[in-house]
């Protein structure tokens, strides 16, 4: 597992570089030449950009904290730092040493209300359950030790590139997900949609359309199961309390079955064709 970082307390570009990939696990072996190959340099020059040898352009800095997968507002101070190294005039470098301070304590205010958060905001609820590919990623996140940007993307190809940055960028300041050196993994806040809930329509709607637009392509190992019946009301009855039995066997049960290894959805529909509010007392 890789150490925390914080890009925040860092000032400078060449001793961040160095913090960032020894922070990384078995302590960023081979990631100079992946950034190498990344950049389209070879991996002396990437060094030299460790070691403050080299100065790293504007262009460069960019790919790096791309390649990093950095937050928009550590993107921004990373790109900050580089300008305000570059600079020659003091009256420039002072401006820019005033903007890295402002985005310090931007990521402290930032900090500080994700930290604060309990429970999704309405208008956060609102976002989450828009599309089934929040809770999709979020749980795609949760496999293995992690996901780098690059898998996300793989594995969300039908989504724009900056469609899925937003909805990651979303995750992880609601805390849905964090992010560990380049894994973004499971977050520590959870969601829930009572019955009664608004979202709750927004929710099944989500992954049943999903369903549906799966539904040309599932092979012998899934399975989709369509069963229209004539029933009587004990039977009724019975087959649902059955369902619910079984929906909380698999729910208890579930880490039984092994370590993920993958993202599936279980929908499971059994009602009444005909509208009739059987509850009703029969007169």
């Amino acid at each position: 597992m890789a150490k925390e970082f914080d890009i925040f307390t860092q000032n400078e570009t060449s001793k961040l570089l160095r913090s960032f990939i020894t922070s990384q696990p078995q302590k960023g072996r081979g990631l100079v030449k992946q950034l190498a190959e990344h950049l389209g340099v070879a991996s002396p020059q990437v060094s030299q950009f460790l070691s403050g040898v080299k100065t790293i352009t504007m262009d460069q800095a960019y790919l790096i904290g791309r390649y990093f997968s950095w937050s928009e507002l550590e993107m921004e101070y990373w790109l900050t730092l580089v300008d305000w190294e570059r600079a020659s005039h003091y009256e420039v470098k002072k401006h820019f040493k005033k903007k890295l301070e402002a985005l310090k304590q931007e990521s402290l205010k930032v900090g500080k209300a994700v930290s604060a958060t309990t429970e999704l905001s309405d208008a956060d609820k609102g976002q989450f359950y828009s599309s089934w590919i929040y809770s999709g990623i979020r749980l795609f996140c949760s496999v293995g030790q992690g996901k780098r940007i690059e898998e996300i993307h793989h594995a969300f190809a039908e989504f724009p590139a900056n469609e899925i940055n937003i909805v990651v960028e979303f995750l992880l300041q609601r805390q849905l997900l964090k992010k560990t050196g380049l894994l973004y993994e499971m977050g520590t806040q959870r969601t829930f949609v009572p019955k009664g809930s608004p979202f709750l329509k927004q929710h099944h709607t989500n992954w049943r359309l999903r369903a549906v637009e799966r539904a040309n392509f599932i092979n012998d190992e899934e399975l989709m199961f369509t069963a229209p019946l004539s029933i009587s009301e004990s039977g009724f009855k019975k087959v649902r309390r059955e369902l619910q039995d079984w929906i909380k066997h698999i729910s208890d049960n579930l880490a039984s079955y092994g370590e993920a290894e993958q993202v599936a959805c279980l929908n499971i529909d059994f009602f009444r064709v005909d509208h009739q509010d059987k509850d009703k007392t029969k007169k």
